[in-house]
């Protein structure tokens, strides 16, 4: 074997490996995702009583409790805006 057919040969080797390795990579990266999107749904499933909820309240101490409980979900749903983000951004690619 020549010296250009040694070379051919592991040039062949290592360009099969990289695209091994980049596939491999997406699945991952794939993995990555489908988790992320699985946590942020069952969060999401877990609140969606709160949102269903038709109670507006019959007096205004209940009223004002009803708008603590809507501040308290608001601020939730904020904390979590990074993990939305990092799914959008990750869906953009």
């Amino acid at each position: 074997m020549t010296i250009f057919a040694c070379l051919l040969f592991c040039y062949l080797i290592n360009a099969r490996i990289f695209k091994e390795f980049e596939l491999i990579w997406d699945i991952f990266n794939f993995q990555q995702l489908k988790r992320d999107m699985d946590q942020l749904e069952t969060w999401l499933s877990c609140r969606e009583p709160i949102l269903d909820d038709k109670n507006v309240g019959d007096s205004i101490d209940a009223v004002e409790e009803l708008l603590r409980k809507h501040e308290d979900f608001e601020k939730t749903v904020f904390a979590q805006e990074d993990r939305f983000n990092a799914i959008k951004r990750k869906t953009l690619v």
